[in-house]
């Protein structure tokens, strides 16, 4: 009915219509209202490096991107697509919906049907595809937090609620805790980060289970943008993955990005692993030109190159997160993680976030505070050479009397 009364008030009146001022205010009030939303407004070092004398070497580890540049043939099959046809084929739209060679890429990559699977302009995307098909007035998500924001700016976009679920512990996960939290708000959506940015918790398969057959009527959403960074299933000795619930039950999806791990995080691919039922609910909301095609290309030569040169990636990356984790310990350091991911935690006492960050940047290091959503804490993306960030955040916590000196 608000709807109704607020669509008359905004057309042309003619000289004997009645205005109903009511539904002119109401008319105004939903206008002005993007204007209220949350805003995801996030800080990035990408101007600064770029306006360097050399940009490669800083050590930008504030975005949780990949730290090497992806494989020569990645970017040989971009140059190779652009210089096809001298240049026509960019005149043209993108393959739809992905194109079948990435489709049939990603089936083979994820253990799933090309069915279960739906392409987009990066697991943003799909996030907001999520909210729009599942959300809106009148309806709810559950997130436990610390979580990532712009999901929570996706969800206020359609006019639904969100329930900030606070755990004991950020950096454990608590099943109890979470089916209780569910059992008793109701809402419609749950949204899980697994591993978690930025704590490192994962959710194990067979606790989302738990949560899909106990609440069938909720949907319980897996943010798997640092799949390829989780902890190794000791059954199949490959990262944990909700993947094969999403493609039995119609009430677990699962969301992924090339973003990460695959060091392609500027071509902006990600995509949805779910149910066929789930992913026709998603489709009125969908462009099936929205990826393009050098994204498309880009992605496809990147699965093909996994375990030669991505795989070796991941494994160092572990290597070199839990030996960081250990030389800051050893210097004293607070650092949390939940032991997934390629990023930790620094902890310091609030308010003095920023300091540390600068006091990094001045040695060309840049990492991300997060004390707007995670108070005391500042994120550091684990690149492959950290024993110079570990010296450099020693030596700044010392300067701000936050540390001891090593002898």
């Amino acid at each position: 009915m608000a709807t109704s009364r607020a669509h008359l008030a905004v057309v042309p009146a003619h000289e004997h219509d009645v205005v109903d001022l009511a539904a002119v205010r109401e008319a105004q009030a939903h206008r002005d209202q993007p204007a209220k939303l949350p805003r995801y407004s996030p800080t990035t070092s990408l101007e600064k490096i770029l306006r360097s004398a050399a940009p490669f070497a800083a050590q930008k580890l504030d975005w949780n991107e990949g730290t090497i540049a992806p494989p020569p043939s990645v970017a040989a099959a971009m140059v190779a697509h652009i210089q096809a046809g001298d240049g026509h084929f960019l005149k043209w739209y993108p393959q739809l919906s992905g194109g079948e060679d990435l489709q049939h890429e990603l089936a083979h990559y994820c253990g799933v049907a090309v069915e279960n699977l739906l392409i987009t302009n990066g697991s943003d995307d799909a996030l907001i595809l999520l909210c729009h098909g599942l959300l809106g007035h009148g309806k709810t998500a559950l997130a436990p937090t610390p979580t990532y924001e712009h999901f929570c700016v996706n969800v206020a976009g359609t006019g639904a609620g969100l329930i900030r679920f606070e755990q004991a512990d950020p950096f454990t996960t608590d099943l109890d805790a979470l089916i209780a939290g569910v059992a008793f708000h109701r809402p419609q959506l749950v949204y899980l980060v697994s591993p978690n940015n930025p704590t490192g918790t994962q959710w194990a398969a067979d606790d989302v289970r738990t949560l899909a057959v106990r609440f069938p009527e909720v949907t319980f959403v897996v943010d798997e943008a640092y799949h390829e960074f989780a902890s190794l299933d000791p059954v199949t000795g490959k990262p944990m993955t909700c993947a094969p619930l999403a493609a039995a039950f119609r009430n677990v999806v699962v969301t992924r990005t090339f973003s990460k791990a695959f060091c392609l995080a500027s071509v902006r691919c990600g995509y949805v692993i779910a149910h066929p039922a789930t992913l026709d609910e998603l489709r009125p909301f969908y462009n099936p030109k929205s990826v393009n095609q050098l994204a498309q290309v880009a992605a496809a030569a990147a699965l093909r190159e996994f375990d030669s040169y991505y795989r070796p990636y991941v494994a160092a990356t572990h290597e070199a997160r839990d030996a960081f984790v250990v030389d800051l310990r050893d210097r004293g350091v607070d650092v949390r993680t939940g032991g997934a991911g390629n990023f930790v935690c620094i902890r310091v006492p609030e308010g003095r976030t920023a300091e540390l960050c600068k006091r990094l940047e001045d040695d060309h290091i840049y990492v991300r505070d997060i004390a707007s959503r995670f108070p005391g804490y500042v994120r550091i993306t684990i690149g492959l050479e950290m024993d110079r960030v570990a010296a450099a955040v020693h030596s700044a916590l010392v300067a701000m009397g936050l540390s001891r000196t090593i002898s």
